[in-house]
């Protein structure tokens, strides 16, 4: 199974390190070939976050399942989490979190 990683901290004092190394550890755990990292210090209420729109054009071609550590890492807004869940799904991605 091929992965992505998404992790995201709020500011730039913020670290995600954590979130990224856990992620990479269940990964290996669970014969996940990460193929891709994303990593943002940006604030989730803001829709123009670069490293998510890369991981956005990703498609069932380049991976299966995308794991972030926690949802709210995806946004800081509801609707936002639903829409992006919904548009990985209709491309045959799962998000594990």
């Amino acid at each position: 199974m091929r992965g992505a990683i998404y992790s995201r901290v709020s500011t730039e004092i913020q670290d995600y390190g954590k979130q990224t190394d856990e992620l990479k550890d269940y990964a290996a755990r669970n014969n996940i070939e990460v193929k891709y990292i994303f990593e943002e210090k940006v604030s989730g209420f803001k829709d123009d976050r670069t490293e998510f729109k890369k991981l956005e054009k990703l498609t069932k071609n380049d991976i299966d399942i995308i794991l972030v550590w926690e949802l709210s890492r995806l946004s800081r807004r509801s609707i936002f989490i639903q829409q992006t869940v919904k548009n990985f799904a209709n491309k045959g991605i799962c998000i594990f979190y």
